[in-house]
């Protein structure tokens, strides 16, 4: 077992789990509401579609070593925070179920997209004008 001493590599060990379990859950639930859906091709869809913002932050954590540490540190919070923000909408939803059960599932992975890619640039033009000052 390895010890983290740099604050940003436990930062970056909290939001890998955070994401982990962001997944798992959302998932599970999004597996949930559509029970009664006898398309398995639907569902299969849904699994990629709900899945594919969890799947790109774990593709991005993979190249964040070349990133300011400015840039890598905000990643790591969005990484947490939209794991915990997509599972708490579908918590929501699962909480107070509704007759089109499919509208936060079709929402929440374009909506943290959106969001993340935002919160990404200005991070990135934000250590950028840091370095260039």
């Amino acid at each position: 077992m390895t010890v983290v001493d740099d604050p940003i590599d436990r930062l970056r060990a909290v939001a890998r789990t955070v994401l982990a379990v962001g997944a798992a859950g959302s998932l599970a639930l999004m597996i949930s509401a559509g029970r009664h859906n006898r398309s398995i091709v639907l569902i299969l869809l849904f699994i990629g579609w709900v899945s594919s913002p969890f799947i790109a932050l774990a593709v991005l954590d993979r190249w964040t070593m070349r990133w300011s540490p400015t840039t890598r540190s905000v990643f790591y919070w969005l990484m947490a925070a939209a794991a915990a923000g997509s599972l708490g909408v579908y918590v929501f939803d699962a909480l107070r179920p509704r007759p089109q059960a499919a509208f936060f599932y079709v929402l929440v992975p374009p909506a943290t997209w959106v969001i993340g890619g935002v919160v990404l640039a200005l991070a990135a033009a934000m250590s950028r004008r840091s370095r260039i000052r």
